[in-house]
């Protein structure tokens, strides 16, 4: 087994720009998988004569399909800690690999990021990772660890690092450096950080953290529409995605997973406007909720909904609501849930309205959704 580390320091940059703070830009929108039900794990590869495109590449089979990161895609992928370590089989010199490394958690780095994940530079990583032009690869993996780390390094595993930085990263960093405040827009390259526990801690005491290469997606701009629209499943979107903990089935059957119990888009129906079972009280806050749902993975705007959208799935879990086919033998039914339950659902009902109306939004229901074809 062969550790591919980091750890012999060159130049060490002043200590005042690593000052550890947040990102104070606004950040692009990432669906990324959530912890729990992670952390992850990764499949990686690393070349010694750095013939890939970037210093790893990664795969992550267990992420569940509908986040931004996605299990079938191979991911550029760079070290962000140099004492820290990873551990690689020698499969084929100069090519070593290692299966389900890990365990990590995705973070946006232009979010909202834990302490040891903040860094004053991570504006400047993400212009870097968007403007490497020609630059080799060790240039753009010597040039992230002196904006994350502070300081050039070599690698004791890896001989083809050289013994001091080229011009050409220093150009990269003394660029990216004045490009501080940059924000990718759709369709550019943002770095999510692969923690590997610590973040950018870099202390030698657990797994090495990555920064892979994700494109940035559509921005939700859209304009959420009432609970009355989404009646009609013609309109419900035909791709899959998950929603603050709320699987949408929509590239097969317009199911949704909700507290981890599979709703059928019949059931589903039946709670909106002109279904059999829309009879008010809590049942129009589920009613409400699923709007909700609808409007969010159709690209409306969150309005800050989402975290009353994932507490609400939080407190279905497991607790069924509908039931039946449809049928006249198994008619659509609601399920007993508890009155405090149902207390709960209502007291969002009003909060949920509110968005799905798009109130103070100041845009027109449903402009900008992107809706079903049928």
């Amino acid at each position: 087994m062969n550790k591919i580390q980091t750890g012999i320091a060159r130049l060490v940059l002043a200590a005042s720009i690593l000052a550890v703070t947040g990102s104070a830009f606004a950040a692009p929108t990432l669906n990324l998988p959530p912890n729990p039900p992670g952390p992850y794990t990764a499949n990686l590869t690393f070349n010694n004569n750095f013939t890939l495109p970037s210093y790893f590449s990664a795969v992550f089979p267990g992420v569940p399909a509908g986040y931004d990161v996605s299990p079938a895609i191979t991911y550029k992928a760079w070290c962000v800690e140099f004492n820290d370590g990873i551990l690689f089989q020698p499969t084929a010199p100069p090519t070593y690999t290692v299966t389900n490394a890990g365990p990590f958690t995705f973070r946006n780095t232009l979010g909202t990021l834990p302490l040891d994940a903040q860094s004053a530079n991570w504006g400047a990583v993400n212009w870097l990772l968007n403007n490497k032009g020609t630059a080799g690869v060790v240039d753009i993996q010597e040039a992230i660890w002196f904006l994350l780390n502070g300081a050039y390094y070599t690698n004791i595993g890896v001989p083809n690092i050289p013994s001091a930085p080229s011009a050409t990263t220093v150009s990269l960093v003394n660029t990216a450096l004045t490009h501080n405040g940059f924000v990718p827009v759709a369709g550019q390259i943002i770095g999510v950080l692969i923690d590997g526990g610590d973040g950018l801690l870099n202390n030698g005491s657990d797994l090495q953290s990555l920064l892979i290469e994700v494109t940035v997606p559509p921005q939700a701009t859209g304009c959420p529409a009432t609970q009355g629209f989404w009646h009609k499943a013609s309109r419900w979107p035909d791709f899959t995605k998950v929603v603050d903990g709320v699987t949408y089935n929509g590239g097969t059957d317009h199911s949704m997973v909700i507290g981890n119990i599979t709703y059928t888009e019949g059931q589903l129906l039946a709670l909106l406007p002109s279904g059999s079972l829309h009879t008010g009280g809590y049942v129009n806050a589920l009613s409400q909720f699923i709007a909700a749902v609808l409007n969010l993975t159709a690209g409306a705007q969150n309005g800050s909904i989402d975290t009353t959208v994932s507490t609400i799935n939080s407190d279905l879990n497991g607790i069924p609501f509908v039931s039946g086919s449809g049928t006249a033998q198994h008619p659509y039914v609601l399920d007993p849930i508890s009155a405090s339950l149902q207390n709960t659902l209502t007291g969002f009902e009003q909060t949920l309205d509110n968005y799905n109306s798009a109130v103070g939004m100041g845009c027109t229901e449903g402009s900008g959704l992107i809706l079903g074809s049928n």
